[in-house]
């Protein structure tokens, strides 16, 4: 195998590998009922994970609620 051909077959590997994260909080909405907010789906940089999960957990917080986050 070429240097070439290792290096395509690495970053081929490594994309596959990509992180996605999909945040949600449920918040009652009356007579028992829930209502629930998912935000998009965020793949690749941590940070970017990281500040979604931040912002879900700060609105579930003012909801009176928690966040849930899934991980890909």
């Amino acid at each position: 195998m070429t240097i070439t051909g290792i290096l395509l077959a690495l970053v081929t590997l490594l994309s596959a590998c990509q992180k996605c994260e999909t945040c949600s909080y449920s918040y009652p909405v009356g007579n028992g009922k829930q209502e629930t907010y998912t935000f998009p789906e965020v793949c690749g940089d941590k940070m970017n994970r990281d500040a979604q999960e931040s912002a879900c957990r700060t609105a579930a917080a003012m909801a009176g609620t928690t966040c849930k986050c899934n991980k890909s």
